[in-house]
Formats: structure tokens, C-alpha cells, sequence
């Protein structure tokens, strides 16, 4: 896995180890912050998933090599899905088309400016997460899963 963020500071990169690497990524700072984004990959395959950190023993979303991809509860008994009991899935997509040379997109995070949070007993150290300032008036901070086969191109 590797984590690219683009800003009007430049670009900051941050390689991880892999397979079964995990990055967790917030926008803003400890005490004034968006939820905290948790996403790894499997030891043993490509699939990729992404949570927010606060409801990720309840939901997530789920990439897998197979092409199913997945918005999902974690366990059985959290759905409260009208699909049935034994159904976790929320909602099922395929994967998209590539949009270049072995690069799909994924999974998109948008985090509009004024809407952090104020945490007054925030625990989370700047070393917990890898940040990215908060967007100016009028914007938005864009955080972007691309599944990405790294011999097809260079990124």
C-alpha cells in the first residue's frame, strides 16, 4: 500500500509496508478533526478495506481481488438489513473501468471545509494518523482508494 497525499503545501508521500499494510488518515489536527479513516489490505491477497475508525468493529467497506466489492456490517448481528438476517452486505457494486494504466478507483472520503470536529478530550496523537490540513473556505478535502497495479505504470 502507499499513501500520496497532494496539497497546496506539495506532496507528501508515505510508502507502507505490505502486504497487510494499514494507514490511518484524518483531516485537521488532535482536538479539531474528521473522523479517523482506517485502511489496510490482507497479508495473503489484494483486498483492500476501509473504515471509519469509530464504527470500523460495526461497518466497512470491502475491495476484493475477486471484483466483489462491498459496503458491509462486520458481523451478522449488527445488519438491521432488509435483506434478510444472514445478510451483512449493505450495498454491492463491481469494480470500475481502469481510468489509466492498471490504476481503479475505489473508494472516495470528501470532507468539506467546516466540518471537523471540536474534541475537547480528544486522545489521538499526531503520530496515531497521517494528517492532512484542513481545506480552506469553499472547498473541500478529497481522500481517494485507488487500487493500483504497480508494473502496468508509474504512479
Amino acid at each position: 500500500m502507499y499513501l500520496r497525499i497532494r496539497g497546496e503545501t506539495g506532496v507528501v508521500e508515505h510508502p507502507l509496508t505490505g502486504p497487510g499494510g494499514v494507514v490511518r488518515v484524518a483531516v485537521g489536527q488532535p482536538g479539531h478533526r474528521s473522523s479517523v479513516w482506517r485502511i489496510w489490505s490482507n497479508r495473503a491477497s489484494s483486498d483492500v478495506y476501509i473504515a471509519a475508525r469509530t464504527i470500523a468493529a460495526h461497518q466497512k467497506f470491502s475491495l476484493h481481488e475477486s471484483g466483489d466489492w462491498r459496503y458491509q456490517w462486520v458481523r451478522r448481528d449488527n445488519n438491521g438489513s432488509s435483506q434478510g438476517p444472514d445478510s451483512r452486505i449493505i450495498d454491492r457494486w463491481s469494480p470500475p473501468n481502469e481510468v489509466a494504466h492498471g490504476m481503479v478507483p475505489g473508494v472516495s472520503i470528501w470532507v468539506p471545509h467546516g466540518q471537523l470536529n471540536r474534541l475537547t478530550d480528544d486522545r489521538l496523537t499526531t503520530k496515531e494518523a497521517k494528517w492532512i490540513p484542513e481545506p480552506t473556505i469553499g472547498q473541500a478535502i478529497g481522500i481517494h482508494v485507488v487500487l493500483w497495479t504497480p508494473d502496468l505504470s508509474e504512479l
